[in-house]
């Protein structure tokens, strides 16, 4: 039997480089800007249609629906290219994180 592996939604992303307001000195501002800018690299790395999916829905706030629309793909070739996105981008901080 094949297992999914556990995916990492763009809240629990945000949740992770997001620090508590009362904490937000100066300095973290900067580690936290650091760390999103990093997190655009990666984004921009991958294949143009898995980022394509993750800038309009994470970014642009845009549903399924209107991203299909908009890149004039059918709704589950959108859902899987936004899971394989999510996948690829994970795997590329982890190895990061190695190095």
């Amino acid at each position: 039997m094949k297992f999914r592996k556990k995916t990492i939604s763009a809240t629990e992303l945000n949740d992770e480089i997001s620090i508590p307001k009362e904490n937000n000195t100066p300095e973290i501002q900067i580690i936290e800007s650091e760390l999103k800018t990093k997190i655009s690299h990666f984004i921009s790395k991958l294949p143009k249609s898995y980022s394509d999916v993750l800038k309009l829905y994470y970014f642009e706030n845009m549903s399924y629906k209107e991203i299909s629309e908009k890149l004039n793909i059918k709704l589950n070739t959108l859902k899987s290219n936004l899971l394989r996105a999510k996948e690829s981008l994970k795997r590329s901080i982890e190895n990061y994180d190695k190095s």
